[in-house]
């Protein structure tokens, strides 16, 4: 279904965003979107997910996502925004699930 919304809307006139987490809960790889559609998406959902898995995020790096590889891909891809966003399910408790991403983000070495 996004394939098709991809190819059937003018990209002149609509950028899209992607959800990290759904792309890669869906068993697709959100790098090879963004490297595939360069100019076609201006935002991203930053959350991490477990390939095949539909319970939620997950805080960042406790997922399947390459987050150097994906970032390098989103500058690329020409990405002007970032929303970090948890979906956590209980008994997580979401604001430590955001604190928890913040620190991964910055401990990343890019």
């Amino acid at each position: 279904v996004y394939d098709e919304l991809l190819r059937s809307v003018d990209p002149k006139l609509v950028q899209l965003q992607t959800d990290l987490g759904g792309t890669v809960s869906s068993r697709h790889d959100p790098v090879k979107y963004l490297e595939g559609n360069p100019g076609r998406f201006c935002s991203l959902h930053v959350k991490d997910a477990k390939s095949g898995h539909t319970g939620g995020s997950l805080e960042l790096g406790e997922g399947d996502i390459d987050w150097k590889h994906l970032f390098a891909a989103a500058k690329t891809a020409r990405i002007k925004t970032y929303f970090v966003e948890m979906e956590v399910r209980p008994p997580k408790d979401p604001m430590k699930a955001l604190e928890e991403s913040y620190a991964y983000l910055h401990r990343l070495k890019m």
